[in-house]
């Protein structure tokens, strides 16, 4: 019956962070240097024209901003073009998705702390501002997260326990 209960308590919190994110995506377009730097990179990569910088004379290769991020926004720009909501929508499901590989790991090295961390990343207010903004943060936390799960999760389970001191160092 406890589970169940706190089954139920993690579903209604999993929901509230869900609500709260979603309810201020909009379709305002999304004002600073780095933000439409990704965008008009992704869509010139869309165009066919290459990684350049289209916002300059001549074109140039970009060799400032990573190519990653603007990779991410390829596929949203193609099917949609640039339509803020879709990329703010993108934006905020990756930062649930790490909200969620932050909880496994978490779990997975102290199981009582795990929703706490969450709840204290879901509800800062750096991470809320950068999920709602195109800027690759979110998703470099995302993958960050991912791949040190991941890492983790290939280490056998008694080696994991063995070498415990030693994680806490890393997370």
């Amino acid at each position: 019956m406890a589970k169940k209960r706190n089954l139920n308590y993690l579903l209604i919190i999993v929901f509230l962070i869900i609500l709260l994110y979603g309810y201020f995506v909009n379709n305002k377009p999304i004002i600073g240097v780095a933000s439409s730097g990704y965008l008009c990179l992704a869509q010139s990569l869309v165009e066919g024209k290459g990684y350049r910088s289209v916002w300059l004379a001549e074109e140039p290769l970009e060799v400032k901003l990573p190519f990653g991020f603007s990779l991410l926004l390829v596929p949203l720009i193609y099917l949609w073009g640039i339509n803020f909501f879709v990329i703010k929508l993108f934006m905020v499901t990756v930062a649930l998705l790490s909200f969620y590989f932050i909880y496994q790991l978490i779990r997975m090295i102290h199981p009582y702390f795990s929703l706490a961390v969450v709840l204290l990343t879901a509800f800062s207010w750096y991470v809320f501002k950068y999920a709602h903004i195109v800027l690759s943060e979110i998703p470099y936390l995302c993958f960050s997260v991912l791949f040190i799960f991941c890492a983790l999760k290939s280490v056998s389970y008694t080696h994991l326990r063995a070498h415990e001191t030693s994680l806490h160092l890393v997370c």
